[in-house]
């Protein structure tokens, strides 16, 4: 029984792959309720950005919301998300699916995740201008942790 509990209830697992190698440098389990944010300066605006991620019950990845302080060029500003304007910031509420995430890790961006209030530079673990890919899956906690971990993670 204890087995079957184990098995039925996976965990959120956030994966960063090098590209093109498909390389792993990054891997993490996630909050299935809180998710984790991509946190960025926008390049040609200087402002900080907000993407809020979410993992749904199949382990998609889903864009949740985009917070900013105001509308710049390539935000996302169109009539298919709810804008609520809240304090300093506007929220484009999405609840859009992605499937993976490619990325190009900036140099003016600076890119970080917020994975369970943990700040976590993307150049930690990547050089500048470096591609990759961010992916969401659900695996069963064991096997979790039986995997390889980076060691950086821990910092």
């Amino acid at each position: 029984m204890i087995l079957i509990a184990v098995f039925a209830f996976p965990v959120p697992i956030l994966e960063i792959l090098l590209l093109p190698e498909n390389s792993l440098v990054f891997r993490a389990n996630i909050s299935k309720n809180r998710g984790f944010e991509l946190q960025y300066t926008h390049s040609w605006d200087k402002t900080p950005v907000w993407d809020i991620f979410m993992v749904d019950s199949w382990g998609n990845l889903i864009l949740d919301r985009e917070e900013y302080l105001w509308m710049g060029a390539g935000l996302e500003s169109f009539s298919q998300g709810n804008l609520s304007f809240d304090g300093d910031r506007v929220s484009v509420v999405l609840g859009k699916r992605i499937n993976d995430l490619q990325l190009a890790v900036g140099t003016v961006a600076n890119h970080k995740l917020i994975i369970n209030s943990k700040e976590i530079p993307l150049v930690n673990y990547v050089d500048p201008g470096s591609k990759i890919l961010i992916k969401t899956k659900l695996e069963p906690w064991p096997i979790f942790y039986l995997k390889e971990v980076n060691k950086n993670e821990e910092e």
